[in-house]
């Protein structure tokens, strides 16, 4: 058997590979999947740690936040515990108030001393208890809980509601001293009054003048027109002064003439004519609440009318510059738009052209049809802009006729719906006249056609003739 001599080693051997160099091999491929078997058993190691780690810290964070839930639930319990009581009480006293209106006073009584047992400090059950004592008899002890809600209404809950302060005043009993207080409470609340809704502040004037304390309303009138000035504020300075001088009463403020005065002032002023609007929904809710006599309501609509009477002029002018310039910018449209259609339809009939086809004549039709409503539709936007100088000027007429005589709006009403009406014709008006010129204008061209143009019916029967001819050949 012959021997080899191995190139690379320089080995003599027999057979057919050199086993000096085999073996190396055999070695060196053992280390190289030992080395890859060692990194990824590193690698393995280290994804292992790096997924026990983040499930430790996702246990950590379920743990915390389950911590957290678990406080929040206990801080809700212990809410809850807390209101409990509250809100017994405060089903207690509607409770007891429901007993009060079926005139079981005796009942409404015992649930409104739960109530407060519950809660000392719910207005609701010392206003029932009070109102029950009373009708039993036992004065003393119903004044007790009379100066518990008067203190109630100073406190935060309750002094920055207007609402409060009239349903205490409207519920006190005819005490000057009750009274007293209450017109003292409401005057040092007032400033908290501001971001309240402003007929809340109406309701306490109303109860106050009902009352007959009116002193106390003139104060808190003056108070309200040093923080917005208003026409139902002044209406009610005038009720309050008539009322105070029927009685013959000093409120310390002077008398009706005074009121009349101020309120002369407050319309001469420069503003009054943009917020005239704001003025009729003075004068809407003044008829509408219905408290203030029909007297002041009179005078108050006079003074207005009259100055809307000074007014009138400049409004009418306003409204007649404003549709200038929007007749100006319509006229430029109309005329721009004018032209445009002419000459398109002068295009569209250049002696070249000729219908030869059915298309080509309902195609012709369909275009002049709606240049025409183009061209009508700009001239109807003209018509438009003087319905609506009408109807603004109709508009203005009719809300301030109410100024002089509550039922002289619906006139002005039907006259601002009959000028919508024509609003609404005009366009209507101009598509029938647009049909009109159409058809007239087809008639006659149909009459009047050049040489070199004719009817698509013509040339359908041509056609029909030819090919009934070339049947019969």
């Amino acid at each position: 058997m012959s021997r080899s001599t191995c190139w690379s080693c320089g080995t003599t051997y027999t057979g057919w590979t050199c086993p000096i160099c085999t073996e190396r091999e055999e070695t060196e491929r053992r280390a190289r999947e030992l080395r890859r078997h060692e990194k990824w058993q590193r690698e393995e190691n280290d994804r292992l740690l790096a997924e026990q780690e983040r499930l430790a810290e996702e246990a950590a964070e379920s743990a915390q936040e389950a911590a957290w839930r678990m406080e929040e639930a206990v801080e809700e319990q212990r809410e809850a515990i807390a209101r409990a009581p509250f809100l017994q009480a405060n089903a207690l006293a509607h409770r007891a108030y429901e007993l009060l209106q079926a005139h079981l006073v005796a009942d409404a009584l015992h649930h409104a001393r739960q109530a407060l047992n519950l809660d000392r400090g719910h207005l609701l059950a010392h206003k029932v208890a009070g109102s029950s004592l009373t009708s039993l008899g036992a004065h003393h002890e119903a004044r007790r809980h009379y100066k518990a809600v008067l203190a109630l209404l100073s406190t935060s809950t309750f002094a920055s509601s207007p609402s409060a302060h009239s349903g205490v005043i409207d519920w006190l009993p005819d005490d000057p001293d009750l009274l007293e207080r209450a017109d003292t409470i409401v005057m040092t609340n007032a400033p908290k009054w501001t971001g309240t809704v402003r007929s809340q502040c109406f309701d306490v004037l109303d109860m106050l003048i009902e009352r007959h304390r009116h002193a106390a309303a003139f104060r808190l009138v003056d108070f309200l027109l040093q923080q917005a000035p208003d026409l139902l504020l002044h209406s009610y300075r005038i009720e309050i002064a008539e009322r105070a001088s029927a009685k013959s009463e000093d409120t310390e403020k002077g008398t009706k003439d005074a009121a009349l005065a101020d309120l002369d002032r407050y319309l001469a002023e420069p503003d009054r004519r943009q917020q005239r609007a704001q003025l009729l929904t003075a004068l809407r809710t003044l008829s509408e609440r219905q408290f203030v006599s029909k007297d002041t309501l009179r005078e108050v609509r006079r003074r207005v009318a009259t100055r809307y009477r000074e007014w009138h002029p400049e409004i009418v002018a306003t409204i007649a510059e404003e549709n200038a310039v929007t007749g100006f910018n319509l006229g430029l449209a109309l005329l721009a738009n004018g032209w445009m259609a002419i000459y398109l339809i002068a295009l569209w009939h250049r002696p070249r052209w000729s219908w030869n086809t059915t298309e080509e004549f309902v195609l012709s039709a369909i275009i002049e049809f709606v240049l025409l409503m183009w061209l009508a539709a700009a001239a109807s936007g003209f018509r438009e802009r003087r319905a609506n100088h009408q109807r603004a000027v109709a508009l203005e007429n009719a809300q301030w006729e109410w100024t002089r005589s509550e039922h002289a709006i619906a006139s002005g009403e039907l006259a601002i719906e009959g000028s919508d009406a024509g609003r609404r014709s005009h366009l209507g008006r101009a598509v029938l006249l647009t049909i009109i010129v159409v058809a007239s204008a087809f008639v006659v061209a149909r009459q009047n056609l050049p040489s070199g143009m004719h009817m698509p019916g013509s040339s359908l029967a041509c056609d029909m003739s030819s090919s009934t001819q070339r049947r019969q050949l």
